[in-house]
């Protein structure tokens, strides 16, 4: 609509007349006061003013106008061109001007004016708004870059910087403490067994365990110090500035008197411990890449000397991981080289003291040191992609001997093959048992897969399919080394297991503590209630073996009965005992 101010009744009606023949709505005021009244800016989307009112000038009502909207386009009608009169009136923001003649043909360009004035508005105003939007989106893309800066630089859960900040931070604290001859130290941190924890109470309980440790840590340091989470339960601390690399003990004492308290999350207790490693610049580690090296070597080190402490990385972990390294290079070449070999070690029941089964033990013939045990070499295989390639040799190996045994008319014989957990983590795990056992036509039903107690508890999640497939074609799943780890008997009922084995650490005092005797006839007494078969490794002894048989243990193995050997000793002996 547009507000139209004239004096002129006669000059009013023909402009009226005129705009509305060409659709425009007119509104009148006689005035200034009255036009100043009738003014809405929500209402009025031009005005038009003629420049002598009664009561006010044009460049009077303009201001007014100008008062109430400044960005309403006018439109001034003159009698007179007065130069002056157009050039102030421009100045205060008229849209365009137009003089009244005596023939009235100012009536007749008046709409085109109007047109072209309504159309630069429209362009302004789509500009405005286009930069408006402009605006807006600009401010929403810088939040959103910061957000996906933070993203990029900082872990979720915890706000504390991510691993690629980490190395960036770490690279800049070996230049500095270089540039000003000062010491600096890497500490690697592990929450220990924590997948426990989010299998015992949730992840959204896990998660909560992590950001209390994390704001532990960080209550822990100086503003000097740069702490990052690696990933999952890992943690790196920086320490810059020490007046000795032996400070940085300080540090780990602190963290680790702060994890002596329980983490509360509603009406529960969590209770989580920590394992350290910690290398020093310049005194070890050159480099950001050997730093991190050498502090995990120290932090695995304090997980295998029982973890809740800390480990300093020394020349003779350095020689340790040389040798670590050189072994795993050697290790990596001994499958094609034949190297490693299998022995068996016989399994006795308890009811008819006869073969019943034989676990399959790998050994290394190194062509210098000579044989390697297992628990020198798996450690390695199982820190690289080893462990996939050997753990499939060892159970085609095994299923292909006992083939031959079963062949032979031999008694038939379960054999029992050890699992990695990394083997467990492979989605096609059962296929590729599946395949073995139809390539060496071996039947299911005498293969046992032991799985150790920890690393069922850390994947079940992950394996239980598996594992259900392998029992439905019969093939028996066994708990290896129970009583290492951390579950229940009533736990393992909601397990896809057959066999519970018990560690031989278990075994060893059972003739010499009572309490180690109570707690392995409580352990034979409650499997066999949940129908789970037991075996105990380990017995060494005549009284242990007299013990495990008066408690009713269904298989034993040991060194008492028969040591491992070569699968040709063992058909030796298994045709003397038919």
């Amino acid at each position: 609509m547009i507000l139209y101010i004239e004096d002129d009744a006669a000059t009013a009606c023909l402009v009226r007349e005129k705009l509305e023949q060409c659709g425009y709505f007119i509104e009148l005021a006689e005035n200034g006061a009255k036009a100043l009244e009738k003014f809405n800016p929500a209402l009025h989307n031009l005005v038009i003013s003629d420049y002598q009112l009664p009561d006010m000038n044009g460049c009077q009502i303009i201001n007014a106008i100008r008062e109430k909207n400044n960005l309403v386009p006018i439109i001034i009608l003159t009698g007179v061109g007065n130069e002056k009169i157009v050039l102030e009136a421009f100045r205060l923001g008229i849209a365009d001007y137009l003089i009244k003649d005596s023939s009235s043909v100012f009536i007749e360009l008046l709409p085109n004016i109007i047109a072209s004035v309504l159309f630069i508005k429209d362009l302004v105003q789509e500009n405005s708004r286009q930069q408006k939007e402009l605006e807006y989106y600009s401010r929403e893309l810088e939040g959103r870059n910061k957000e996906l800066q933070k993203l990029a630089q900082y872990d979720t859960l915890t706000g504390l910087a991510n691993r690629a900040v980490f190395h960036e931070t770490l690279q800049g604290a070996i230049a500095r403490a270089a540039r000003n001859n000062s010491n600096m130290a890497l500490m690697s941190i592990d929450v220990d067994r924590f997948k426990l924890v989010n299998d015992t109470h949730g992840h959204p309980a896990g998660d909560i365990v992590l950001k209390r440790i994390s704001a532990r840590f960080k209550a822990s340091l100086r503003e000097s110090d740069h702490i990052a989470r690696i990933g999952g339960d890992e943690f790196a601390i920086i320490l810059e500035n020490l007046a000795r690399p032996e400070d940085a003990m300080v540090v780990a004492d602190k963290l680790i008197k702060r994890m002596r308290y329980p983490v509360k999350i509603e009406n529960e207790k969590i209770r989580v411990s920590i394992s350290m490693g910690i290398d020093s610049y310049p005194y070890c580690g050159q480099d950001a890449e050997h730093l991190i090296k050498n502090a995990d070597e120290a932090m695995y080190m304090a997980k295998k000397k029982g973890k809740n402490s800390y480990q300093f990385f020394t020349q003779e972990l350095n020689r340790q991981a040389i040798e670590f390294m050189a072994l795993g290079k050697d290790l990596s070449g001994a499958l094609k080289r034949n190297e490693l070999f299998l022995h068996f070690q016989p399994k006795y029941s308890r009811d008819t003291f006869s073969i019943v089964g034989a676990e399959a033990l790998i050994r290394w013939n190194h062509p210098v040191k000579g044989l390697i045990e297992p628990d020198v070499f798996i450690p390695i295989a199982e820190r690289t992609i080893l462990i996939q390639e050997i753990g499939m040799w060892v159970l085609e190996t095994a299923c292909k001997q006992g083939t031959l045994w079963h062949k032979k008319d031999l008694p038939e014989l379960l054999i029992s093959v050890n699992i990695s957990p990394y083997q467990l983590k492979e989605k096609n795990f059962a296929e590729q048992v599946f395949n073995t056992l139809e390539t060496c036509k071996f039947d299911p039903r005498f293969l046992e897969l032991e799985i150790t107690e920890t690393s069922l508890l850390n994947n079940i999640d992950r394996c239980r399919e598996s594992l259900v497939a392998l029992r439905k074609e019969g093939i028996k799943i066994s708990i290896d080394d129970f009583g290492t780890g951390y579950s229940s008997i009533a736990h393992l009922r909601q397990l896809p297991v057959d066999i519970l084995k018990i560690d031989k650490s278990m075994v060893r005092n059972i003739t010499v503590s009572r309490d180690e005797a109570a707690l392995a006839s409580a352990v034979i007494d409650l499997a066999h209630n949940i129908n789970l078969k037991v075996v105990a490794e380990g017995v060494e002894t005549k009284e242990q073996l007299k013990f495990l048989q008066d408690k009713n243990c269904d298989t034993l193995q040991g060194y008492f009965l028969n040591r491992p050997m070569l699968a040709d000793d063992l058909t030796t002996f298994l045709k003397r005992a038919a």
